[in-house]
């Protein structure tokens, strides 16, 4: 993404017809490298308690702010 910032920035009008896919185009990268990583998954699943607990107190901790 940083190689196409410059470019972007300085010809607006070559990347603007790529505008209606900004959105899709990141959600496909991020499921393709996701679909990558199944071990990381099974790590998941295997400690879900531990993970819980840590999603549940950022939870809290963001409502105290």
């Amino acid at each position: 993404m940083i190689v196409f910032a410059l470019p972007g920035f300085l010809l607006p009008d070559v990347f603007r017809q790529f505008a209606p896919w900004i959105v899709t185009l990141p959600g496909i990268l991020m499921s393709g490298r996701g679909l990558t990583l199944p071990d990381d998954f099974r790590a998941v699943l295997r400690r879900a308690g531990v993970d819980a607990i840590g999603a549940i107190s950022q939870c809290r901790c963001w409502r105290w702010r």
